[in-house]
């Protein structure tokens, strides 16, 4: 099992805006999701080059207001610091929720040709606005990777309102398992 909450793939929408198209990795719930902009400055860092000798323009505007080691992990930095990085983050969609969980990882156990297409993992896809294009610099568009990230500041006041999360999910497809029984 791997410890990555989500598995994640950014695309370029504008020269200040990307999509994160985001799968539910197996370190959360089989439906989990995130919508904050504490998510997505994560997102970003976690999809940029190690900072090194030759960090980017986020790294090193990260780094002037916090330090070498910025503590994205800690609500108080985003609460402090996000409006510098990030304008906006918006659950656009998500996909495959899984209604029956039992049935869907017993699947996924059950292993074998095709399985992650009977059984998909849940993913939803994220928009985000970055406050300075150059910010996206270093991310390697269409490339999948693993993140840690999760929503650090929850109560961020940009956040999704309730009602808007419950919208978007009942637009939302659902994985069942097939009427007559069979799993998939």
């Amino acid at each position: 099992m791997s410890s990555d909450t989500f598995y994640v793939e950014i695309h370029p929408v504008s020269d200040d805006t990307v999509e994160l198209r985001c799968t539910t990795g197996t370190a959360g719930g089989t439906n989990d999701y995130a919508l904050t902009r504490s998510f997505v400055l994560s997102v970003l860092v976690d999809g940029m080059p190690y900072p090194g000798t030759d960090p980017t323009p986020l790294h090193r505007a990260m780094q002037a207001v916090s330090g070498p080691v910025p503590p994205v992990w800690e609500k108080s930095f985003h609460r402090e610091h996000i409006d510098k990085f990030i304008v906006s983050a918006e659950l656009v969609e998500r996909r495959g929720i899984i209604a029956d969980e039992h049935a869907w990882q017993e699947g996924r156990d059950m292993g074998g040709p095709g399985s992650e297409a009977l059984f998909p993992s849940h993913s939803f896809v994220l928009r985000a606005r970055v406050t300075d294009p150059r910010f996206l610099e270093g991310i390697q568009y269409g490339a999948p990777f693993g993140t840690t990230a999760f929503d650090a500041w929850w109560d961020d006041p940009t956040r999704p309102s309730y009602a808007e999360m419950a919208a978007i999910e009942a637009r939302a497809s659902r994985w069942h398992p097939k009427p007559d029984g069979d799993l998939a």
